[in-house]
C-alpha cells in the first residue's frame, strides 16, 4: 500500500477504541476502564509519533498546497490538544466528580479526533499523496504497519448504546439542547428562545447568546468545547426560567 488516504482507516480504529473507553468512563469500574483506555492510549500515542516522525516533516515542505486551517502548524496544534486531553483523562480523580470530568474529557477528545481526521484527510494526507513519490510513501507505511502490528487493541464488551438525545416537543430550550448535543445549528435554535425578563434573566440570556456566537465562529478543533459552554449556559437559562 502506498496511499496515505487509504491509511486513514486507522483513524476509524482509533475512534472505535475511544468510543469504547468513553462508554465505560462513567462507571465505577476501574479495571474495565483500564483495559479500554490502556489500549486506546497506547495506539493513539504511537499514531501521533508516527505522523510526527514521517508525515509532518515531509508536509512542512508541501504545506503551502493545503488550506490555511490544514497546514503543518495546525496539525501539530491538534496533536498537542489531543495530548492535553489524554493527560486530563489520566489525571482524573477516582471519585464521582472525577468520573464525570473524565467522561466529559473523553467526549471532547472524540470531537477533536473527528475534526482532526477531516483536517488531515483534506490537507496533509491528500497533499502528501500528490507530492511525495509512491516509493517513499510505501516505505513509511511499511514501517508504520510493523509498529502497529505489535499493538493489539483489546475487545471491550459494552452494554447497548443509550438512545439519542430526546427532542421533547416544540420547547425551544429542548431544541437548543438537542442542537448543541448533536453539533447542530445552535444559532438558528437560539433565535427561537424567548428572552428572559429582569436584570438577572437578561445577563443569563446575553451570556448564552455570547456562547452560541463563540460556538458558531469556533475552529473545528475547538467547536465541541464551545458547544459545551452553550449547554452550560442553557442550564443556567433553564434555572432562571424555572424560578419565575
Amino acid at each position: 500500500m502506498t496511499s496515505l488516504a487509504a491509511w486513514r482507516s486507522r483513524h476509524d480504529t482509533l475512534e472505535a477504541a475511544l468510543r469504547a473507553a468513553a462508554r465505560v468512563a462513567p462507571e465505577r469500574d476501574a479495571a474495565r476502564f483500564a483495559v479500554a483506555w490502556g489500549g486506546f492510549r497506547a495506539a493513539m500515542t504511537l499514531h501521533l509519533a508516527q505522523e510526527e516522525r514521517w508525515l509532518l516533516p515531509a508536509f512542512d515542505a508541501y504545506g503551502r498546497h493545503a488550506a490555511p486551517n490544514q497546514r503543518p502548524a495546525v496539525v501539530r496544534a491538534d496533536h498537542e490538544r489531543i495530548r492535553a486531553h489524554l493527560a486530563a483523562v489520566e489525571a482524573a480523580a477516582p471519585d464521582l466528580p472525577g468520573l464525570v470530568a473524565r467522561a466529559a474529557t473523553l467526549a471532547l477528545l472524540l470531537a477533536v479526533l473527528e475534526h482532526h481526521d477531516r483536517r488531515e484527510a483534506a490537507g496533509m494526507l491528500t497533499v502528501l499523496d500528490a507530492h511525495v513519490p509512491a516509493a517513499e510513501r510505501g516505505a513509511w507505511l511499511a514501517r508504520i504497519a510493523e509498529e502497529e502490528a505489535a499493538l493489539v487493541l483489546p475487545t471491550v464488551v459494552l452494554a447497548p448504546a443509550p438512545p439519542p438525545w430526546p427532542w421533547a416537543g416544540d420547547d425551544p430550550a429542548d431544541r437548543l439542547a438537542a442542537e448543541a448535543a448533536q453539533d447542530g445549528d445552535v444559532a438558528a435554535a437560539l433565535r427561537a428562545l424567548p428572552t428572559l425578563a429582569g436584570p438577572a434573566g437578561q445577563r443569563v440570556h446575553q451570556g448564552l447568546v455570547a456562547a452560541v456566537a463563540r460556538a458558531d465562529a469556533a475552529d473545528l478543533g475547538i467547536r465541541r468545547d464551545a458547544l459545551l459552554s452553550v449547554a452550560d449556559g442553557l442550564r443556567r437559562w433553564r434555572a432562571v426560567r424555572a424560578a419565575r
